[in-house]
């Protein structure tokens, strides 16, 4: 061939390339300006309110599997679910009125070709389970949104971005041959199933956390000589652990470790351990940031009797086994479920109680041709560079957990002895013995005239006044008027060599003034005793009513402290129906870095206490060891 001809091929060859590169290489916006630049990728969606969108569908495909991987949420029975992954609960209100504004806001910012023969080089080709072959290559991702009816709103096919990061991507509308260049939020269009869930898997508050018992063990299953499933447990440690919120502080409460015959050892701290208060942390806060990967449903009726759910349903065991969760009845014949990796229980101050078991990795298990073997396997690949396992969760009541409260005795219920207040009252024990008031002379006076027949020598107690000594000394009689006689009564006067002349003191009353006197007193002192009793009875009275209204308030605290208890009760006992209403139906997967935080061994949570510099274990004596070390002389070879 001669030079010149050489030259014409490689011109032509030169052209046929240039010519591609035009083809292939993205147009810059600048270069067109066609008719629709400018415009609502969907014009009719103007106007539209975006809570009317009821459902988006995400459909994707993967060019390694040549997989389709449909995600879906809608409103079903006025509430949103993920229907793609067997009608999950969503909390989408607010994420799907965000993915609908986006579509309306989508505005063609150029339009590239409207040759099909693009749609693959621009990465719009729809993903159509009927026209797609394991070798189909530039299939993009459909999105699809609906009204409450289920009619179709838009669908669009998402392609390649235009360079990297940039949020123009080629968008094709579904039906439609034009390729547009659309500014997108692509994020708003997320099929990834943790965004679109309550992403606190628990819903619990840390500050709540009150006890964390780790049951540290592992379970192993096998198939016994008559083909049924069993399993053994192997136990390493129990730990149960307190928290102080107000302190901050984690304790010790009770700690077992077995041995390889699976024989118990309670221990405690030795002076040179101490708890591992940052794992212990860590744990603390993984319980409020538990998040789920991907959930499976359970079988149905494992939510209720357990023992008849094992007796009537071998198939829904099996896939308890395949999850690393076996199913067991213990000696005294009660249903329980084993774990293959332990479980921890976190104890709420509020009498809510959760128990997670920790089963398998999720796609490890044995190979089965069953539906459930293939969702694992599914999940396995969903998230390559992370590791997530299974995980079993239920809430119980734990009344311990609610303080008490303390109540007050009520008299005469409780204790009888405190209901006596009144037998220590003198004058209701003995009235007849009621003393005179000694405020009163003349009352002494007549209780002194008045002899007790009792007494041996009674009427001979004047004999021995003073007076009388002095008037017989003098040998004189005493001489009464007539004036005295009518005072003191024909009793009072004296016969002839009568003693009575010696037994009146000078000065002293007639007989009727006595009697007189006597009358006064005695009435002044059934008086006093009357007034006595009144003021006995209204103290008496005072007392009871204070007595009763003391009573009426324990028995009404008693009661407001009783039902504030009981509220308590019944709410922890509402959350704790509500909870397994939602945990009871599935199995959730959970990353394996979150399982290792929460599910710490005895090594985790004990360690070597650090003793100061200069003492051992502080790495800084290591170094200073081995400068020291290095500052010998060598050892002489023998």
């Amino acid at each position: 061939m001669s030079d010149a001809a050489k030259t014409l091929s490689l011109v032509a060859v030169a052209a046929v390339l240039v010519a591609v590169a035009f083809a292939t290489h993205p147009r810059p916006i600048e270069e067109t300006t066609q008719a629709d630049v400018g415009k609502p990728l969907y014009p009719q969606l103007d106007g539209t309110d975006p809570l009317n969108v009821k459902g988006l569908e995400i459909l994707k495909f993967n060019e390694d599997t040549a997989e389709l991987t449909p995600f879906t949420v809608k409103q079903v029975d006025n509430r949103w679910v993920i229907s793609s992954n067997q009608n999950y609960p969503a909390d989408a209100k607010s994420h799907m009125a965000d993915a609908a504004a986006a579509v309306m806001d989508l505005k063609i910012e150029d339009r590239i070709s409207k040759d099909k023969g693009d749609q693959a080089k621009y990465g719009v080709v729809e993903p159509d389970p009927n026209s797609l072959q394991v070798e189909s290559t530039g299939v993009g991702e459909r999105i699809k949104v609906t009204d409450g009816k289920g009619h179709d709103l838009a669908t669009f096919i998402i392609g390649k971005p235009f360079k990297e990061g940039s949020d123009l991507h080629y968008v094709r509308r579904a039906g439609d041959n034009n390729i547009f260049l659309v500014s997108i939020h692509a994020d708003k269009f997320s099929s990834r199933f943790g965004e679109w869930i309550e992403k606190n898997l628990l819903g619990l508050n840390p500050a709540n956390i009150a006890q964390v018992e780790i049951r540290d063990y592992v379970s192993e299953a096998g198939v016994d000589l008559q083909g049924m499933l069993r399993s053994r447990q192997i136990p390493r440690a129990t730990l149960e652990l307190g928290f102080d919120n107000a302190k901050s502080a984690w304790s010790l409460l009770k700690a077992v470790e077995f041995n390889a015959k699976k024989e118990p050892t309670e221990f405690k701290l030795t002076a040179d351990e101490e708890l591992n208060v940052t794992k212990l942390n860590d744990m603390k806060n993984a319980f409020d940031d538990l998040k789920i990967v991907d959930v499976e449903r359970k079988p149905a009726g494992l939510e209720g009797d357990l023992m008849e759910f094992l007796k009537t349903n071998e198939d829904a065991a099996q896939s308890l086994f395949r999850r690393g969760f076996y199913p067991a009845v213990s000696a005294d014949g009660k249903a329980f479920i084993r774990s293959s990796d332990g479980e921890v229980v976190c104890r709420l101050n509020d009498g809510v109680e959760y128990v997670l078991r920790f089963g398998k990795i999720a796609g490890q298990t044995e190979e089965s041709n069953d539906k459930d073997a293939k969702k694992e396997a599914k999940a396995a690949k969903k998230d390559k560079t992370q590791v997530s396992r299974y995980i079993f969760v239920m809430a119980q009541l734990n009344e311990s957990m609610i303080p008490k409260p303390m109540l007050e005795i009520v008299p005469g219920e409780a204790a009888p002895e405190a209901n006596k207040p009144d037998e220590k009252k003198p004058d209701e024990k003995k009235p007849a013995e009621t003393k005179p008031d000694a405020s009163q002379p003349e009352a002494g006076k007549a209780d002194e005239k008045k002899p007790d027949a009792s007494q041996p020598d009674a009427g001979k107690s004047n004999d021995k006044k003073p007076n009388e000594k002095s008037a017989a000394a003098a040998g004189r009689a005493t001489v009464y008027t007539a004036a005295d006689a009518d005072d003191k009564g024909p009793a009072a006067k004296p016969d002839a060599g009568d003693k009575h002349d010696t037994d009146l003191k000078a000065g002293d009353k007639p007989a009727a003034d006595h009697a007189e006197t006597k009358k006064d007193e005695t009435k002044k002192d059934d008086t006093k005793k009357d007034q006595t009793k009144q003021d006995d009875t209204k103290k008496d009275d005072q007392k009871g009513a204070a007595q009763a209204a003391e009573r009426e308030r324990i028995i009404a605290d008693n009661k407001r402290k009783q039902s504030v208890y009981d509220d308590q009760v019944k709410k922890a006992e509402a959350r704790v129906k509500d909870l397994n209403k939602r945990f009871g139906q599935w199995y959730y997967v959970v990353g394996d870095d979150e399982y290792k935080k929460i599910h710490l061994s005895q090594a985790d949570v004990i360690k070597q206490k650090e003793k100061p510099k200069g003492q051992g274990n502080n790495p800084e004596d290591f170094h200073e060891l081995e400068k020291g070390l290095k500052g010998l002389p060598p050892v002489p070879n023998k």
